[in-house]
């Protein structure tokens, strides 16, 4: 095996840093991507429930829409509160 050169060295030590910085780069922009990604998903998830009632409880969301056979109360995966919406008709039989 042969012995690099005070030059060589140098180079790889260089290139070394080089890659390195590219990395952290790398990482800082997946970071930065990520932030972005999960700050839409929030803007989505509070339009999403923009307008609608939220009801701390099953017991008072199903309350607000006593005998109703059109609307029924639903837990929402995104706020975690309870909103009312429309009952879901079964498929007609084949």
């Amino acid at each position: 095996m042969s012995e690099r050169t005070p030059a060589q060295q140098e180079q790889k030590r260089k290139k070394r840093k080089r890659w390195k910085m590219n990395r952290r780069a790398r990482d800082q922009e997946a970071a930065l991507r990520k932030h972005q990604q999960i700050k839409q998903l929030n803007e989505y998830c509070l339009r999403s429930c923009e307008g609608k009632v939220q009801y701390s409880s099953r017991a008072a969301a199903e309350a607000r829409v006593r005998n109703s056979k059109d609307w029924d109360a639903y837990l929402c995966i995104f706020c975690g509160k309870w909103h009312i919406g429309h009952t879901k008709k079964p498929a007609p039989p084949s």
